[in-house]
């Protein structure tokens, strides 16, 4: 299991603390996400199905106007970023207490910008 104090890789997902983007609290336009019925909060979908969650019991979870930006309040000691797949999977990444912007990942194409695919 992997930890960090800042910044976080896992996948296509970028986890930052955000103050470190100069974040001191949710945006207004924030709006929470509710949990899949298992308690998953899915913090990126996959297109193979293969999603990053973490248990509701252990955060919130807000989307935003941008799809490619959304925060995740970790309200315990931690939560854990799991990555869920069965093969090739991503490390388990343990999140420390606070807020984190998540932001997918994209990449410059000749055809233009797009989401990078995990």
């Amino acid at each position: 299991m992997k930890t960090f104090s800042n910044v976080a890789f896992q996948g296509d997902v970028s986890i930052i603390r955000a103050s470190q983007v100069g974040v001191k609290s949710l945006p207004k336009n924030a709006q929470e996400i509710k949990p899949e019925k298992n308690g998953r909060l899915i913090v990126t979908h996959s297109e193979t199905g293969h999603h990053h969650f973490v248990q509701k019991s252990e955060a919130r979870f807000y989307g935003t106007d941008d799809p490619n930006i959304c925060y995740l309040v970790v309200e315990g000691k931690y939560a854990d970023l799991v990555h869920d797949r069965q093969t090739q999977q991503h490390e388990t990444l343990r999140i420390p207490n606070g807020l984190y912007q998540i932001n997918r990942q994209v990449e410059k194409r000749p055809e233009g910008w797009r989401r990078v695919e995990d």
